[in-house]
């Protein structure tokens, strides 16, 4: 298994748990530098992940908008080429 993947296998298991994950969560985490780049890896395997912005406030006071990951529904896909997050897929 190649960091990658590792590293994509740790993000659907904290979305499961924590139901969505942001790049500081997936820094300050689990040591992943590049989430959307993992994102993008996942939803080219198929997975349903939606992105939205939240907005937090920055360490000099100010807001911003930071991106929010999480599962989502795919209602318009007929096929089952798209997966939905099953956590059977990660037990040993």
């Amino acid at each position: 298994m190649n960091t990658g993947t590792k590293q994509t296998a740790r993000i659907l298991q904290y979305m499961e748990t924590h139901g969505s994950i942001t790049a500081l969560q997936a820094m300050r985490d689990l040591g992943i530098y590049r989430l959307a780049a993992r994102i993008h890896d996942l939803k080219k395997l198929h997975w349903v992940i939606e992105r939205d912005y939240i907005t937090v406030s920055n360490r000099y006071g100010g807001v911003t908008q930071i991106a929010r990951y999480q599962f989502g529904t795919r209602s318009d896909v007929v096929d089952n080429d798209y997966k939905q997050f099953d956590p059977e897929d990660f037990k040993e």
